[in-house]
């Protein structure tokens, strides 16, 4: 294995530097690693702390460069044949975390880049953690850190934070992209990236660190317009929605219930990047996956795992079916949130019959139309889209009927904005049924359809 450079970016917040570097030097095995500072122009004593470290390589920029540039000074500055890891300088690493990354990525050639799961993350890296002090933590991630390939999930994207590079990959891919300066969505793009190019990402289960979260860009109003602008230049280079194209739905995965190491076949209509058939294969090695899609671009994500159309979910089935579905009998096949906007959604259950085992089923996750949040929309006149269809469990339940099926389970998934919204929510029960309560806090329903 190669030496590994340690990318760190500092912009005061001393305490939380001098702790991340500390606990590298405490975790870590000396000889292995170098450590790499790139300074963004602190106001406090971080670089007159930094420069009394003789294990550190240090950049001070006379200006605040942003996250992709600063961290591009440092990758160009790492001895040339050791592999990179971009570190955020308020987390805290812990034992085996370096050895276990570099275990995961050295598995297989085609693994380009491995992450870290955390307390503190987007996109599905953070875990629950019930720990309430350092020593709690130090305990907790000891004995989760012990190295398993069980434990490595394959994913389309991985978060910044904690981010270990191949080193060919870099020589490939290059640095992170600096149109998204300050930051936000630079580590979206460098996974594309980097799936584009021929290798796979894999977010190790099996490495716990402890990230503080959010201090180099706080939680006002400039940061969330910061990241607006940023994700429309995602969009506007991938063709990519970050919302739309890349959610993982695990309520569907739940329901998933054949033993795992079954030989299935999966298809995904509506799959995006291939987000949920990603999670379907880590828990089903030796599943087939087959993903539609209207959009091409997200396709070009799944198609690294995936055999995959661009097609609509209703023409694929009634115009042009390909021969690689309809010779394939599926034991899943997974409708996202498709349904309230297809033209009609009876014709195409009903329809997918001829592609379903006779033990399979359908997996559909499909929005509460009498979700609290919904029903604003209709109220202030901020409807997103006139082509949707607005279910409730009475017509969902008949729509499931009317394609002929009579084996079904739903269950209900309840958003996060409801109690946020209760003087609403009571307000509304003034004039409708008071039993309707638990129904306006469920964001969206799971179904499970079978024959």
């Amino acid at each position: 294995m190669r030496d590994t450079s340690i990318v760190i970016l500092s912009y005061n917040n001393l305490e939380y530097t001098e702790d991340c570097i500390n606990s590298i030097r405490d975790f870590t095995e000396s000889g292995t690693y170098e450590i790499i500072v790139v300074d963004n122009a602190s106001s406090d004593n971080s670089v007159s702390w930094l420069k009394e470290q003789h294990d550190i390589k240090l950049i001070v920029n006379t200006e605040n460069k942003g996250f992709p540039a600063a961290c591009n000074q440092g990758m160009r500055l790492a001895e040339p044949k050791n592999d990179i890891l971009l570190l955020n300088n308020d987390v805290i690493v812990t034992k085996n975390w370096l050895a276990n990354m570099k275990t995961a990525l050295y598995s297989d050639e085609k693994v380009g880049a491995v992450g870290a799961i955390t307390n503190s993350c987007s996109y599905y890296q953070q875990i629950k953690c019930n720990y309430e002090t350092m020593d709690e933590m130090f305990k907790f991630a000891e004995k989760n850190n012990v190295s398993s390939p069980k434990k490595w999930e394959q994913r389309a994207k991985l978060i910044a934070f904690c981010m270990l590079i191949r080193r060919e990959v870099v020589d490939v891919v290059g640095g992170l992209d600096e149109i998204f300066t300050p930051g936000n969505f630079e580590d979206d793009d460098y996974s594309f990236r980097i799936i584009v190019a021929g290798y796979k990402l894999l977010l190790c289960r099996d490495v716990f660190i402890h990230h503080f979260g959010g201090l180099s860009f706080g939680r006002d109003k400039a940061m969330w317009e910061l990241m607006e602008r940023n994700e429309r230049k995602l969009f506007d280079k991938w063709g990519i929605d970050n919302s739309e194209h890349l959610e993982i739905n695990y309520g569907l995965i739940e329901k998933m219930d054949k033993p795992e190491d079954s030989k299935l076949n999966i298809l995904d209509l509506g799959c995006g990047c291939g987000t949920t058939l990603l999670a379907a294969k880590n828990k089903y090695p030796h599943a087939n996956l087959f993903g539609v899609d209207k959009n091409p671009n997200p396709l070009k994500i799944a198609q690294s795992f995936a055999k995959v159309f661009v097609s609509e979910a209703e023409k694929i089935m009634f115009i042009d079916t390909p021969t690689e579905l309809t010779s394939n009998k599926f034991d899943y096949i997974i409708l996202g949130e498709i349904i309230e906007y297809l033209e009609n959604p009876v014709a195409l259950l009903a329809g997918l019959k001829a592609l379903l085992k006779p033990d399979g089923k359908i997996l559909m996750c499909v929005a509460n139309g009498m979700y609290i949040e919904n029903i604003l929309e209709y109220i202030v006149g901020t409807i997103k889209s006139e082509l949707r269809r607005d279910f409730s469990y009475i017509t969902l339940v008949e729509l499931i009927e009317r394609a002929g099926y009579t084996k079904y389970e739903i269950s209900a998934e309840h958003g996060r904005e409801a109690e946020s919204r209760r003087q609403q929510m009571e307000a509304i029960m003034q004039i409708s049924n008071k039993d309707f309560e638990k129904i306006y806090s469920i964001s969206r329903y799971l179904v499970a359809v079978g024959e």
